[in-house]
């Protein structure tokens, strides 16, 4: 009985002890481990923006100043040449192809060959050392194609003149059958398949680089031979001719209509010799120049009316035992208006009135040469190529 007393007792005492709250234990804590940091993906970023780079956290440094822009030196200026002999390669040019108004691109003939420049006279290069031709004209729209043929001696006579084309800027050179016997004496500017030539029976023209050419006649041309031709270049519809008869008389002819008719325009002038200069402005095409042995004409409404003048050119037109032909080319100046240089038997004049008045150049070696050639090429300063036969100078023009 007593037994069974002390286990109720024990078994109640269990009982309580169960329902109480559970005495800590104590122990020594375990440390705990840091949670891992979740591992994240990649940020992603536009194909046009880089990814972010971390900026490290650096001293404070002063802001710098804006660099100083280094300022960019000017292209060189070519030097002009200096007035005296156009040197090419070393040795003095002796001729030179491009006239009248000269560009980036003309030839010279030193001893040496031909050469040719693209810079306006800065460099030359050697182009052909023994060159197949002595006189050609090409265009500036490409001065790789030239013409050339010497024409047909009218009065003479003889076998036939062929005439040849360079498409390589003069290295070699090729006959055209279809241009023999003519002399090639004006390029359009801006299409160097336009070419006028001179034949014994008047002016021809091609329009296809000399593959054909169309003769356009005229009862006129059974009068005058044709020793010029110069059409306008800013209107090639308008064209002007400088002519000679058989027993030296002299006209100029024009075409308003790029050479389909013909008419004289001088015809109401005094008796004129042959004409021996004829040049057009560059920009105004009635503004028409030639001389004569006599004088020197201008006329500023495409020939109906007409100046002349020889105030200024008493030593060089002609007089009783006189060379007859004193006045030889005409150079209209295509930055100065109003400014003519004309080469003669006896030096070079300028006139600063359009041919009111001359004045001749002097101070110079060639002052009293006879002129062969002048050629402009517009810049600062001007510069005047004359050709005479000593070779080829330069004179800067103020």
């Amino acid at each position: 009985m007593r037994r069974s007393v002390v286990l109720g007792l024990m078994i109640a005492t269990l009982a309580l002890w169960g329902c109480r709250a559970p005495v800590p234990m104590v122990a020594t804590p375990t440390p705990i481990p840091a949670p891992a940091t979740p591992t994240l993906p990649p940020p992603t970023f536009t194909p046009t923006s880089p990814p972010p780079t971390p900026t490290p956290t650096l001293p404070p440094t002063p802001t710098p100043l804006p660099p100083t822009a280094t300022p960019i030196p000017p292209s060189p200026t070519p030097t002009p040449p200096p007035a005296g002999p156009l040197i090419v390669d070393g040795q003095r040019a002796q001729r030179l192809m491009g006239g009248p108004w000269l560009g980036d691109a003309f030839y010279a003939y030193p001893p040496a060959g031909l050469y040719r420049t693209l810079d306006g006279g800065a460099s030359w290069q050697l182009v052909a050392p023994q060159p197949a031709v002595e006189n050609f004209v090409f265009s500036a729209a490409d001065p790789d194609i030239l013409y050339s043929g010497k024409g047909y001696p009218c009065y003479k006579g003889g076998p036939h003149v062929p005439f040849f084309k360079s498409v390589d800027g003069g290295a070699t050179w090729f006959k055209l059958e279809a241009g023999t016997d003519l002399k090639p004496v004006a390029i359009h500017p801006q299409d160097p398949n336009r070419v006028y030539a001179i034949g014994c029976d008047g002016p021809y023209l091609t329009t296809d680089g000399g593959q054909t050419w169309q003769l356009q006649s005229a009862e006129i041309f059974r009068i005058y031979n044709v020793l010029q031709i110069v059409p306008a270049p800013s209107d090639w519809e308008v064209v002007y001719l400088g002519g000679a008869s058989e027993g030296g008389a002299g006209a100029v002819v024009k075409s308003a209509d790029g050479g389909r008719t013909w008419e004289p325009i001088t015809g109401e002038l005094p008796e004129l010799w042959w004409i021996s200069a004829l040049a057009v402005d560059s920009a105004d095409p009635d503004r028409v120049y030639f001389a004569d042995p006599h004088g020197f004409w201008r006329s500023e409404d495409g020939g109906a009316t007409w100046r002349g003048s020889t105030a200024g050119l008493e030593d060089v037109v002609y007089r009783e035992g006189f060379p007859f032909d004193g006045l030889r080319t005409i150079v209209v100046d295509p930055k100065v208006a109003d400014r003519l240089y004309l080469g003669t038997v006896k030096g070079v004049y300028v006139s600063t009135n359009g041919g009111e008045s001359w004045e001749k150049i002097e101070g110079q070696e060639w002052e009293d040469e006879e002129i062969l050639d002048l050629a402009v090429r517009a810049g600062e300063p001007t510069l005047l190529y004359v050709t005479t036969a000593e070779g080829v100078f330069v004179l800067p023009i103020l």
